[in-house]
């Protein structure tokens, strides 16, 4: 039937309608009491879905575009995806919730269920019993991609449990709660590789371990969360950095290739007298000044580019009508020219960083 849910919510006040991002229907059966649990205020707990963040709504998080949904047992929508169905969570007698898929087929009343299943894990299960071809969203398919209904859900939470509203309107909080959750599994995971080989590897990364592990309180493992998140942060900044040092030297790289090349085709060079007359300048630089090389630059073409380049006032390149000074101490290297033809005086400072990268500047000092 075409339009299905028009008499389902005609003759039901507790049939709410509602759309999807992609524009499909969903209602929401009311007639069920939604069970808000304690659980539910620790927002990276079972009971909590994170999503990305819906058109209307602000990111819950600072470093994330989600928000967080409550999986409340007693939550039930109708929908039709190839066949009629209805979509529930429920709770097992252990406090772990339930996932119900009921088949209605063809019936648009909802009335007679073909079968009833119930699952774990909601995702696969879901989409596997539709038969929907192609990639689908759950979420989306539960109705947690519509901003009304995910605020009516999360309402019910805050009426019963207002403290959570502070972790919810504080992003920092969330974050820090969404990394001790985080940091928990990734500790669980660990701790059971550990202990597997702890009769093996008695000593594993200078620490003495054992099978059942170490008595600790929960202030000593506190502790121990945050020394380890320290480090990673600590971590992920150095990796930071490493990132920008590796864009610099490579744009360095490029950049102090196309200056050598350039040197070797700079026209001066082309006379051989010149260019002979150049090399024992330099030469004579290098050894009155006793300076090295480097990774990208030798100091040699260094010397013959700063040498060749021609007066930035007259435009004159004569070696023979230029002085210089040179002056190196530490990681710098200062080079003086004067030209004897107009008087202009240019400034050149390479400085040498540790990882051999080369930064050259040139200064006007006077006319």
């Amino acid at each position: 039937m075409k339009n299905w849910y028009k008499s389902l919510t005609e003759n039901n006040t507790n049939y709410k309608l509602f759309y999807r991002k992609d524009r499909s229907i969903f209602i929401c059966d009311d007639s069920y009491q939604l069970n808000t649990m304690e659980a539910h205020q620790n927002l990276y707990s079972s009971y909590i879905l994170w999503i990305k963040t819906p058109i209307g709504m602000e990111s819950d998080l600072e470093d994330e575009d989600t928000v967080w949904v409550p999986l409340i047992p007693g939550y039930s929508i109708l929908t039709k995806k190839n066949k009629y169905a209805r979509l529930s969570i429920g709770i097992k007698d252990d406090g772990e919730l339930e996932y119900t898929f009921e088949n209605f087929e063809n019936d648009y009343t909802f009335t007679n269920s073909n079968e009833t299943k119930h699952y774990n894990h909601m995702f696969n299960n879901f989409k596997d019993e539709l038969g929907v071809p192609g990639k689908i969203s759950i979420p989306s398919l539960l109705g947690f991609d519509n901003v009304e209904n995910i605020t009516y859900l999360r309402d019910q939470v805050l009426e019963k449990f207002p403290s959570v509203q502070e972790k919810e309107t504080n992003p920092k909080i969330l974050t820090a709660m969404k990394t001790n959750e985080r940091t928990i599994k990734a500790m669980k995971r660990k701790g059971k590789e550990i202990s597997d080989i702890a009769e093996e590897e008695i000593v594993q990364k200078g620490i003495h371990v054992q099978p059942d592990g170490v008595n600790m309180s929960p202030k000593s493992v506190q502790a121990l969360m945050v020394s380890n998140n320290s480090h990673i942060i600590e971590k992920y900044k150095v990796n930071q950095q490493i990132k920008k040092i590796k864009g610099k030297l490579e744009d360095a790289c490029s950049k102090l290739k196309d200056i050598e090349e350039n040197t070797t085709n700079s026209p001066y060079l082309d006379n051989a007298e010149n260019k002979k007359e150049l090399v024992n300048v330099v030469n004579k630089i290098i050894e009155e000044n006793n300076l090295g090389s480097t990774i990208f630059m030798s100091s040699e073409n260094y010397l013959k580019l700063i040498l060749s380049f021609p007066c930035k006032q007259c435009g004159c390149n004569n070696l023979s009508l230029k002085r210089w000074r040179v002056k190196a101490w530490g990681l710098y290297l200062n080079i003086t020219i004067f030209c004897e033809q107009c008087q202009y005086i240019e400034d050149f400072t390479k400085v040498q960083i540790c990882l051999g990268v080369q930064i050259m500047k040139r200064r006007n000092l006077k006319k």
